[in-house]
């Protein structure tokens, strides 16, 4: 995949990236890569800022997705 999108520089944006990805022949895609192709290939691409309190993130999504579970499980 990186040789193929080095060989369709200058890539404008990471829409026009992913568009690039979608429309190869290649079997595999590696999405979970794009952040590191967005930083060898974008211009003026900036990486997303890091989130402080992760930890507490990630306890609220887990309690959110106990709380859908038990809508679930009380229907």
């Amino acid at each position: 995949m990186l040789e193929y999108l080095f060989d369709r520089q200058p890539i404008q944006n990471i829409p026009k990236l992913l568009l690039l990805m979608k429309i190869s022949h290649l079997k595999d895609k590696r999405y979970c890569s794009l952040h590191l192709f967005c930083k060898l290939l974008v211009k003026n691409y900036k990486a997303p800022r890091i989130i402080e309190n992760m930890d507490y993130k990630r306890v609220q999504i887990l309690r959110a997705f106990e709380d859908i579970e038990f809508s679930h499980a009380r229907k």
